[in-house]
């Protein structure tokens, strides 16, 4: 199911906007001052709470004033023209607005659209608005493997402005939302439950009513030990990857604690191999947890495979000393440094997490807490192809980087620059697309090239020869809005077109991107 735009609900305090906006009436004498009454209803006609905010033609916020029990205010003005903007209460609490809601003078969405206000010295100016109307949700949930009712879970909305729990009732209700499309967060109030999303229109003086599936939440339970002596450690980090990807999570938050003993919670069902970082400041070495220690290979790591609701329990996981691996990137193209470039123990979605560090301007680095083991790196530079180490984009031929407790391995790389894959890319209008372009390796589905575009065009530097496919994304992914498929139209990796990329040069790929 495709995405729909949502909008945001926020509230905010009075107190916070005055803070931030903090104009005031310019100093004029009475006479030449005129007053603005004001008085503000809910749809239904009741009484509005809130507060009206003033601004000048040029944008420029003037003043603000409360609304009322009966829902008026009267602010006294600099005779001009002005643009009044209202922002509703909010259930959340008094002097607390609703800018999801808010609205402009008269029953206008945007101040470019609002109705100018005239104040005359020594005059009063009434007007009236009434707000525009709403709707609410109503959300019950059920166990999608029993089948029954679930009475506790809560909902929020994308931003944390509209939440509620069912306390008991198994049903959550949220009111007063402006008519729009937007995504809920639905979530048991324990360990039970995976959380899970549902998009909702409300209409306005109509209530809509869905029902969702809980997946119950499966647990990964173990300890972490020293190798040797077997005593606990204490803040060892475990992260889960979906087994066969080798690739790892932004971070690692399942931590030990002083018995060494670590949960993992919320974990969907599937089957996962287990990453270890050791505590900070430690000596230990960071490892992929295998069937008999510690690996630096995640085809030799454990599969753990839970089902719904399970509570698996590894056995105690071994930490070792670690080591290090250090070294000089340059370019190959060039034989320069290559300051800034990222180097890391997977081909993540985007680089940067903890399980990378970076090349200083000298284009030195110095990967430490890896266990004693054989690792390959991912090296990821401006105007650089993304590669593993020994200068292959495929992992599998990846070359072995050795490493040795308490000791440092040397791995100074010459980067290749590889083959400029560009072209034009369009929506079906023949419009710029802007979004990004990412190159996945058809065998590994190591994601080994970025494109952005901003202007309908895309330029991304690929090892070759290789065979990848590529994905499209567009929207914003920090609200939920963000959206993708492959190429050439596919909704997924499985279907998506392979596209061969040469060996070197400049290879041109013209895409069209079907938005809708």
């Amino acid at each position: 199911m495709q995405a729909k735009a949502c909008r945001r609900l926020v509230t905010v305090s009075v107190a916070t906007l005055l803070a931030v906006t903090t104009a005031a009436v310019p100093a004029k004498a009475a006479s030449d001052t005129g007053s603005l009454h004001i008085t503000v209803t809910e749809a239904t006609g009741a009484p509005a709470g809130g507060a009206v905010y003033i601004f000048e033609p040029d944008h420029s916020y003037v003043t603000y004033g409360e609304l009322d029990a009966d829902g008026r205010a009267t602010l006294t003005l600099p005779a001009g023209s002005y643009r009044a903007q209202i922002l509703p209460s909010s259930a959340s609490g008094p002097g607390v607005t609703d800018i999801s809601r808010a609205q402009w003078w008269q029953g206008k969405t945007s101040f470019e659209t609002a109705d100018p206000i005239t104040v005359t010295a020594g005059a009063t100016v009434e007007i009236t608005e009434r707000l525009f109307p709403t709707g609410s949700i109503e959300i019950t949930a059920r166990d999608s493997i029993t089948g029954r009712t679930i009475a506790d879970f809560c909902v929020v909305d994308d931003y944390w402005s509209r939440h509620a729990c069912s306390q008991g009732s198994g049903k959550v209700v949220l009111a007063d939302l402006p008519p729009g499309t937007y995504r809920f967060w639905v979530s048991s109030e324990d360990d039970t439950y995976l959380n899970t999303t549902v998009w909702l229109t409300v209409k306005a003086n109509e209530t809509t009513t869905t029902e969702v599936e809980l997946e119950p939440a499966a647990k990964i339970q173990t300890t972490i030990v020293d190798a040797t002596t077997g005593a606990p450690v204490f803040a060892a980090c475990v992260a889960l990857s979906p087994a066969g990807s080798g690739r790892l999570p932004y971070g690692a938050n399942n931590c030990s604690g002083f018995t060494g003993k670590v949960v993992v919670l919320y974990v969907p069902a599937g089957s996962y191999q287990l990453f270890v970082r050791p505590p900070t400041l430690s000596t230990y070495g960071a490892q992929w947890v295998g069937w008999r220690g510690g690996t630096g290979d995640p085809t030799r790591a454990r599969v753990v495979r839970v089902a719904p609701g399970e509570t698996v329990r590894v056995p105690p996981i071994r930490l070792d000393p670690g080591g290090s691996i250090s070294g000089v990137v340059t370019s190959a193209a060039t034989g320069q440094p290559v300051p800034y470039a990222y180097v890391s123990l997977s081909a993540g979605e985007r680089p940067g997490n903890e399980f990378a560090v970076s090349t200083n301007e000298q284009g030195q680095y110095r990967f430490d807490r890896l266990g004693p083991y054989r690792w390959r790196l991912f090296f990821t530079a401006d105007n650089h192809a993304r590669q593993w180490s020994g200068g292959t984009a495929d992992r599998r031929r990846a070359e072995w980087i050795g490493v040795w407790a308490g000791q440092t391995t040397t791995y100074s790389p010459a980067l290749q620059v590889g083959t400029m894959l560009t072209g034009r890319v369009t929506d079906a209008s023949g419009a710029p697309f802007k979004g990004y372009v990412d190159i996945y390796h058809a065998r590994t589905g190591d994601r080994i090239g970025e494109g952005r575009s901003t202007d309908g065009t895309y330029r991304s530097f690929v090892l070759g020869p290789t065979i990848v496919k590529i994905r499209r994304e567009w929207g914003e992914a920090s609200s939920g809005q963000n959206r993708s498929n492959w190429y050439d139209g596919a909704g997924s990796f499985e279907d998506a077109t392979p596209v061969r990329i040469a060996a070197s040069g400049t290879q041109t790929l013209d895409m069209v991107v079907d938005t809708d």
